[in-house]
């Protein structure tokens, strides 16, 4: 079964996974994070961004990952709610 997005505005998406965990991913030129809430499903909230190339995929098992660029560097994150789940891209606007 897929994921259901419920929002999805560029730089900011949210999604339900079929077990019943909530994500939200988001990206600005300076942070970017992923949180996942409620405990339907195993698996934590993963990130990765896009400042001069793709970085390492970050995940935290308390459900939120949040990544900084002080030069404001990034440009894109990718998100997903455990490590093969779906990809979600989010871009700066």
């Amino acid at each position: 079964m897929a994921d259901d997005i419920i929002g999805d505005d560029g730089n900011h998406i949210r999604w339900v996974r079929n077990c019943g965990s909530t994500y939200k991913g988001y990206v600005y030129t300076t942070w970017a994070s992923s949180t996942k809430s409620g405990d339907g499903c195993a698996g934590h909230a993963w990130l990765r961004v896009l400042g001069d190339s793709w970085g390492a995929w970050r995940h935290e098992s308390d459900g939120h990952v949040k990544l900084t660029s002080p030069n404001g560097k990034f440009r894109k994150a990718q998100h997903k709610g455990c490590e093969t789940c779906t990809v979600y891209t989010t871009e700066v606007k």
